[in-house]
C-alpha cells in the first residue's frame, strides 16, 4: 500500500507538520479488517516489544491500542497492553 515504505510516508507527514498514529490490538487480531472481507489482521500479542521498536524506528507519534481478538478478559488485556506504556 505504501511503495516507499512507512518511514517515508511518516517523514513526509512530519515535514508537512502532521503527527502520525497507527492502530493495533493487544490481542491476536485487530477489531477491524479495514473493509476487506475474510481478512484477519493480526494484533500485537506476543510481539509487543518488536512492534513498539518498529513503530518507534518509523517515527510513529501515537498508537491506538484496542483490546480485540482473544483478549476478552480486561485484566489479561491490561497486563499485556501496558507494555506499550514505557
Amino acid at each position: 500500500r505504501f511503495p516507499s515504505g512507512m518511514p517515508s510516508l511518516i517523514d513526509w507527514l512530519h515535514d508537512e507538520g502532521f503527527k502520525f498514529g497507527l492502530y493495533t490490538s493487544a490481542g491476536n487480531e485487530t477489531c477491524s479488517n479495514g473493509g476487506r472481507d475474510g481478512l484477519h489482521v493480526p494484533g500485537s500479542e506476543g510481539y509487543f516489544t518488536e512492534d513498539v521498536q518498529t513503530f518507534a524506528s518509523w517515527g510513529v507519534d501515537y498508537i491506538k491500542l484496542d483490546w480485540c481478538g482473544n483478549v476478552k478478559n480486561i485484566a489479561y488485556g491490561f497486563e499485556h497492553g501496558k507494555r506499550y506504556h514505557k
